[in-house]
């Protein structure tokens, strides 16, 4: 006879012929069922168990690709190319360093991304963290800005978190304000046994902190101590880089009268490097003199993770039952299905880009990387009048449709295509139009 537990066979106690197999692998197998075979009417009948060669389907655990870059100005359709480059490189979650946002009138969503970013003077600085919706075994939560040029937010996957944090250090900064909203933006987090990580351009070599210039060495110095007590590594020094050459882990390349010149400055730091399945240092399809750093996480299985998405959508309080509701309620309920819920619009894909403006920033972005710097600012002359004739083109069409919604007498709707091109807008439209 062969023992089975809890209707679960695990080979290698099997008897086939008399003889006991060898156990394979550590795969589990369902039982289909019991047969009976007939040995001799004048022997005991035996019980053998039949085995269905069907492995019981696992949890499949997914990948998480996240990504940083430095994008120098995300002004002037810039954040519209960078986004469109991230969609394209297939990531997940991202973080842009440089953005300059100095009001809140950027970009929110385009390319399949939400965009949270914060504000700065304008001249210099700030991060923005992108991030896909609608996602099936993770979600990002919590977002939390520290200052300009910190961000943070903690990614749930099942029974898991990272905490995710979006840094942005300026080479002329001296008296580490950054360094102390990385400090807080760190320490101000729920349970520090979840990992950290942390993307951005630190304007530092983890490695070499001290540089080959004396120029920024204390705050390059200063830098690797926070980390180093903060217990981040770098996580592109764990995997073997693609090429041979010796400035494959160079971020940033710039061409300098025939010379190549280049750095360390953006990194993917992590307390748990073993939650890291690759981290590349690739080169993005975008106007920018720094490289794309991008690692895949790993994830909760799905099955988990929609575990943890029904109970935070389960309200905690059960639904009053229509006996048992005072006629307050029983109105309100009544209002509720009576009201019209809208039907959800997703406008993320329509770009008011124009191909023709989309093709101009990809041959700047090749004319970049070819070192023509005659080519880059002739394209970059068409660039800008080509951008220019697609906002007119945008104006006219949220003018044509405000005109549209006047004509029908629905002022709300008409104050809602338009308000976008205001910088202060309050939530009611105006009383009186004149």
């Amino acid at each position: 006879m062969v023992a089975v537990r809890a209707g679960i066979f695990i080979p290698g106690g099997i008897l086939r012929d008399g003889v006991p197999a060898a156990p394979t692998n550590r795969v589990r197998w369902n039982i289909a069922g019991i047969t009976r075979r007939d040995h001799d009417h004048e022997h005991e009948q035996i019980d053998e168990p039949v085995i269905d060669a069907t492995p019981v389907a696992r949890d499949i655990c997914g990948e998480l690709k996240i990504a940083t870059l430095n994008i120098t100005d995300g002004r002037n359709s810039r954040l519209n190319g960078a986004l469109r480059c991230m969609k394209q490189m297939e990531v997940d979650i991202g973080v842009f360093t440089e953005t300059k946002f100095s009001n809140d009138k950027f970009t929110k969503a385009a390319s399949g991304y939400t965009v949270v970013g914060t504000l700065t003077d304008g001249n210099k600085g700030g991060v923005a963290i992108i991030y896909r919706d609608g996602e099936d075994d993770w979600v990002l939560e919590s977002i939390k800005s520290f200052g300009p040029n910190v961000i943070r937010g903690t990614i749930v996957t099942g029974q898991k978190r990272y905490h995710i944090i979006g840094a942005y250090i300026p080479p002329s900064e001296e008296d580490g304000r950054t360094l102390d909203c990385i400090a807080q933006a760190r320490d101000s987090v729920n349970n520090h046994r979840w990992p950290t990580i942390l993307l951005g351009d630190l304007n530092c070599d983890l490695a070499r902190p001290e540089g080959n210039s004396i120029v920024g060495a204390g705050r390059r110095m200063e830098t690797a101590a926070l980390m180093s007590t903060l217990g981040l590594k770098s996580i592109s020094d764990n995997f073997v880089q693609r090429g041979g050459r010796r400035y494959k882990r160079w971020t940033w390349r710039q061409r300098r009268q025939g010379v190549l010149h280049g750095a360390v400055c953006d990194v993917i730091a992590s307390d748990d490097p073993n939650s890291f399945l690759n981290c590349q240092i690739r080169e993005p399809r975008f106007d920018t003199d720094h490289m794309v750093l991008v690692a895949k996480v790993r994830l909760s299985s799905k099955r988990h993770h929609r575990r943890y998405a029904r109970s935070r959508s389960t309200y905690p309080i059960p639904k009053l039952k229509p006996e048992d509701m005072t006629p307050a309620e029983r109105l309100l309920a009544e209002l509720t299905e009576a009201a019209d819920k809208g039907s959800k619009t997703n406008g993320r894909d329509n770009s008011w880009i124009s191909d023709r403006t989309w093709k101009l920033m990809d041959r700047k972005a090749d004319a970049r990387k070819m070192g023509s710097t005659t080519l880059k600012r002739a394209l970059t002359r068409v660039m800008r009048r080509s951008i220019c004739k697609d906002r007119t083109a945008r104006a006219e069409a949220a003018a044509n449709e405000a005109c549209i919604f006047l004509e029908r007498s629905e002022i709300r709707n008409a104050f809602g295509a338009i308000k976008g091109w205001y910088k202060d807008v309050g939530p009611r439209p105006p009383q009186t139009i004149t």
